[in-house]
């Protein structure tokens, strides 16, 4: 459940790049990729989490929901907005 799945990646970047130099990783060059689903995670992350323990310096996302204006504009998704949110 929002925003849990955001915390759980978070709370990877933050053990990565605390055990960087015990793997060889550069704390500071750090990524996430994502397909579909993941690819959404990988831009939120990239775009919500500024604070030195948790940012990231590339985003790379596969297939991820960027723009959802075009979905909006579908009735069964609209439908779904209006009833549920």
């Amino acid at each position: 459940q929002y925003p849990s799945i955001l915390d759980d990646v978070v709370a990877a970047v933050k053990f990565i790049k605390r055990n960087a130099t015990r793997w060889n990783l550069h704390p500071n060059r750090i990524a996430v990729l994502g397909a579909a689903s993941g690819g959404y995670l990988s831009n939120m992350t990239g775009v919500r989490f500024q604070d030195p323990e948790s940012r990231i310096q590339a985003v790379i996302t596969m297939y991820g929901i960027s723009d959802l204006r075009p979905l909006l504009e579908r009735e069964n998704v609209r439908m779904l907005i209006d009833n549920f949110i």
